[in-house]
Parts: structure tokens; C-alpha cells; sequence
């Protein structure tokens, strides 16, 4: 089988835009607190890229819990922002709470970007040989599951 076998796109860009973004969120070692972590690659060129900031929200059903911005110098920037969030919602299977993430990039309160990702709060951890989801120990059955048949390709 060869060839592209999945739907695929093209997308035109500005000269700003976020070129990537990477979440990690987390919970402390009592399962109790978040620990928020958003990286975002942002390539920053043309005539007002003086004026460019970068922007972030964690939102939980409409209310803010965390707000960053950063303005940004001229070419490619990596920015961090990082948070500690007390009382998180725990994502897991069984309650996927979800939080969330808005990215917005900004050239003289234009807007010139913005990227929204669903962010939930959890620790995925082996301890003792146990798998433990938030610190609950979890049971896998089942094997063998896969995308891609050697003979017919799906």
C-alpha cells in the first residue's frame, strides 16, 4: 500500500503565527493540585513584528483560571508559561474533565491567530508494577489492536 491514505490539507500563514504549542498538565504528588505547563513556538517576522504578543487562557466552563502574555521580539521564539492551579478537576476515563486552552496571537491588538486545545489535569505513573491513573490503579485487558492489517492496509 502506498501513496497518502488519510485526508490531508494546505494552510496559508501570516508572517506571525504559532508554529507549535506543547501542554503538559499534570497534578502534584497529592493528586489534589494542577502543575501547568504551555510551550509555544511562535515565528515572528515583518515590518511590525515589534508590536506581536503572544497570549494564553485556561478557561474551566467560561471562567479564567489562568491568564499569560508575553510581547514578543522580531524571528523565532520559544515561550513558557507556567502555572499552579489549587483544586484542579481531574481528567480520567471515567470523569474526563476538561479544561480550556486558548493560544492567541496578536499583532496591534489584531489578532492574528489563535489555537484551541482541550487540556485535562492528570499523572499517568507505574508504581510497584501497578499502572495508576491519578494515583487509582488501573487494569488493561487486551492486545493487538491496530490501525493497519498487513493484507487488505485498514
Amino acid at each position: 500500500m502506498s501513496g497518502i491514505t488519510r485526508d490531508i490539507y494546505l494552510k496559508a500563514r501570516e508572517k506571525q503565527q504559532i508554529q507549535d504549542f506543547r501542554v503538559i498538565a499534570g497534578l502534584d504528588e497529592a493528586y489534589v493540585n494542577g502543575i501547568f505547563s504551555v510551550g509555544i513556538d511562535v515565528l515572528n517576522l515583518g515590518e511590525n513584528a515589534s508590536t506581536t504578543v503572544v497570549e494564553a487562557e485556561l478557561i474551566d466552563t467560561g471562567n479564567v483560571v489562568e491568564s499569560f502574555s508575553k510581547s514578543l521580539t522580531s524571528g523565532k521564539t520559544n515561550v513558557v508559561f507556567d502555572a499552579f492551579v489549587p483544586g484542579v478537576k481531574q481528567w480520567s476515563a471515567e470523569i474526563p474533565n476538561l479544561y480550556e486552552l486558548i493560544n492567541t496571537l496578536k499583532n496591534s491588538d489584531k489578532v492574528v491567530e489563535v489555537i484551541r486545545q482541550d487540556v485535562g489535569f492528570r499523572t499517568s505513573e507505574i508504581k510497584n508494577g501497578n499502572l495508576l491513573i491519578n494515583g487509582k490503579y488501573v487494569y488493561l485487558k487486551g492486545a493487538n489492536i491496530h490501525e493497519h492489517n498487513d493484507t487488505t492496509g485498514h
